[in-house]
């Protein structure tokens, strides 16, 4: 599941109506109203997994989970794909649910300190080798030699099928976000073009001429003498 991040698969689940809700079963409440169990719904997680790996352009409703796999391996008419971009086959997520499991269940372990732990080796998800080291177990057919070997449905019904699923290209008015149209603003300034456009018109129609601002004398003004000037500067 290379690339699968926590942010893709929590938007996702929030994608699917009741997914956050449904998919833990609660069970075996105390008195207070809290449970101290839960399942993990696989029929919905492996509905998120068939969701996450749809391409965006096509509905996962339309599609089964065998056919989304094989979109993930091979396009018809294309190449296969990398095999990190793969979905994982149908063991490898039942051992992936099994762990899943494993981990609801150690958490209700918690603030417990007589707790039975779980025995996690016995769910077959985790295998310990002869050096003590834990490892994973997705099943056998999580490998294989013969890539052409995964090609199991015939690409022209899975053609027939993609061009049922595929999305409409003209986006959902309903949840696409739109903006307040407001109205075009006028400029404060007008621009260094229009000012001089303006400037000629005034001077065409000769307004303006009378705009020079006379000089009035006042009680203070005396003439300059130039002979003092002429002094200071010499």
């Amino acid at each position: 599941m290379n690339g699968m991040t926590h942010e893709r698969w929590m938007s996702t689940c929030l994608n699917i109506p009741g997914a956050v809700k449904d998919i833990l079963h609660y069970s075996n409440f105390k008195e207070c109203g809290t449970p101290s169990s839960a399942n993990l719904d696989h029929d919905l997680f492996f509905k998120v997994i068939k969701n996450m790996y749809c391409p965006n352009s096509f509905n996962p409703d339309h599609l089964t989970l065998a056919e989304v796999r094989q979109m993930t391996i091979k396009m018809p008419g294309k190449v296969f794909r990398h095999p990190t971009s793969w979905m994982p086959p149908n063991e490898a997520l039942q051992s992936l649910c099994e762990l899943v499991q494993c981990q609801v269940d150690y958490l209700f372990t918690s603030f417990d300190h007589g707790a039975e732990l779980p025995n996690f080796l016995d769910r077959g998800c985790l295998t310990k080798t002869d050096n003590g080291v834990i490892q994973y177990d997705f099943g056998s057919t999580s490998r294989t030699d013969m890539k052409e070997d995964l090609v199991i449905i015939d690409e022209d019904n899975l053609i027939t099928t993609m061009l049922r699923a595929k999305r409409n290209k003209r986006r959902n008015e309903v949840f696409t976000p739109k903006k307040d149209v407001g109205q075009k603003r006028r400029p404060k300034m007008s621009t260094p073009k229009k000012m001089k456009d303006f400037r000629q018109a005034r001077g065409k129609t000769g307004e303006g001429s009378n705009s020079k601002t006379e000089h009035v004398s006042s009680p203070t003004d005396e003439p300059c003498n130039m002979d003092h000037v002429e002094e200071e500067i010499i």
